[in-house]
């Protein structure tokens, strides 16, 4: 395959007026219904975009000798786009300027979401149309492309008469819908660095994730929830037991950097709450009891890979703490430091959560 060609004149002022005013897009379809109501949906949206007129069909199968006929005398065609979206390997892309013995010929990989792979055809046909309709050229010459789409025949034997056309329908196409919405659950283990020591707080959570796909990006939210398991921090001689719980509402965006990975960036709010007990002395706090809550805000990178069964994740961030709380001990006639954590507190995760 070759790629779209950069701009160029074309051979005479008459089939540059014709690829400029022409509008008119003929756009044959093959493969199951999912698939062509999918892809109809993705190619009426970016083509209606660059200002075509597009009609579309369904066939059987695809007709090469269809694809390779010579153009014909209707200036009112752009262009004539074949996909194959049966096919073993991927789906294959056929775009032919109707008025010139050019073809663009593509193919793209199957995803495990086909949306991806609709929007990746989409893509493709949207710049050859607006190529065409800005006068350049595309693809390759029509005896190249007959070698490609036809291996098997002769060089120098004429062209078979083209078989009958395959029956062919008008499809409805319904009108866009919204992206698909997914709420997946899960659990994670968590170690946070709170303060000098260093003094890890761990602990077991729950998560909710909500993702909506757009164009480009999924976007969502991840709600969590977090245990933190009992921490004794020490300092000058005394001691202090903290214990607690985490919880955070975090904006997401992400996408995919593999088949099976993606890469999210999560920032949000969050709340701590803290009891802590001395162990030597009663614990003095001057403005606040001995259980405490504190707002912080949270910042991290999220990489997540899809085993189909289910879905593992590795998270790295910072928690920025709003308010700093010392935890001060009493001790004869003096009060003690036990311990100060931090204001910006490193962490990192790993987890499980449904597809």
């Amino acid at each position: 395959m070759v790629p779209l060609a950069a701009p160029s004149a074309r051979a005479d002022d008459a089939a540059e007026s014709v690829a400029v005013t022409a509008r008119r897009v003929d756009v044959h379809l093959t493969g199951d219904a999912l698939a062509i109501d999918g892809l109809t949906r993705v190619l009426r949206e970016r083509l209606s975009d660059a200002g075509a007129e597009v009609a579309f069909q369904t066939a059987d199968a695809i007709d090469a000798e269809a694809i390779l006929a010579p153009p014909s005398a209707d200036r009112a065609h752009l262009a004539h786009v074949w996909v194959d979206l049966a096919g073993e390997q991927g789906l294959t892309v056929y775009v032919v300027d109707a008025t010139s013995d050019r073809i663009l010929v593509r193919r793209v990989a199957r995803q495990d979401n086909p949306e991806v792979a609709w929007e990746g055809v989409g893509h493709i046909v949207e710049l050859a149309v607006a190529a065409l309709r800005a006068g350049e050229r595309i693809g390759i010459e029509r005896a190249a492309a007959r070698r490609e789409l036809l291996p098997a025949a002769e060089p120098s034997a004429p062209p078979a008469p083209p078989p009958p056309p395959p029956r062919e329908r008008e499809i409805a196409v319904a009108p866009p819908v919204r992206k698909e919405r997914t709420l997946s659950p899960g659990l994670f283990y968590e170690t946070l660095l709170l303060g000098d020591g260093p003094e890890p707080v761990t602990g077991p959570g729950a998560m909710l994730e909500l993702t909506v796909p757009t164009r480009r990006l999924t976007l969502g939210g991840v709600a969590s929830a977090q245990y933190r398991l009992p921490l004794v921090a020490a300092g000058d001689g005394a001691e202090v037991r903290l214990e607690g719980g985490a919880f955070r509402v975090l904006g997401s965006a992400s996408f995919a950097v593999s088949k099976a990975g993606t890469l999210a960036v999560d920032l949000g709010p969050g709340l701590d709450v803290t009891a802590a007990r001395a162990i030597e002395g009663p614990l003095v706090r001057a403005t606040s009891p001995s259980t405490s809550w504190s707002f912080v805000a949270r910042a991290e990178l999220r990489y997540s890979h899809d085993l189909r069964v289910v879905r593992v994740f590795a998270t790295v961030g910072l928690d920025a703490a709003a308010q700093l709380r010392r935890y001060v001990l009493d001790r004869g006639s003096e009060r003690v430091v036990a311990f100060e954590p931090w204001p910006i507190r490193p962490f990192a995760s790993v987890g499980v959560a449904l597809p």
